[in-house]
């Protein structure tokens, strides 16, 4: 587990600058993708508990849960 932390920590921020915004990616360093991430989490926070509250266990969570999926899968430039 300390293993996946730290790479986890190490990768983090290479990814991180990569996927940034241009303008951020050409302004800062590690501080701007931590603020990135930590805004993503709080994001992602906020989204699980309005899908869990607003919508339905299984039909209305899967179907919002795989059109998000679909978009990182089609703007990221994946190998």
């Amino acid at each position: 587990m300390f293993v996946g932390a730290t790479l986890l920590f190490v990768v983090q921020p290479m990814v991180g600058k990569m996927i940034l915004p241009p303008p951020w990616r050409h302004a800062g360093g590690v501080e701007h993708v931590m603020v990135f991430f930590q805004a993503a989490l709080l994001a992602g926070y906020a989204y699980a508990h309005a899908s869990t509250a607003w919508l339905a266990p299984r039909h209305g969570q899967a179907l919002l849960h795989l059109g998000i999926l679909v978009i990182p899968l089609s703007v990221l430039p994946l190998p």
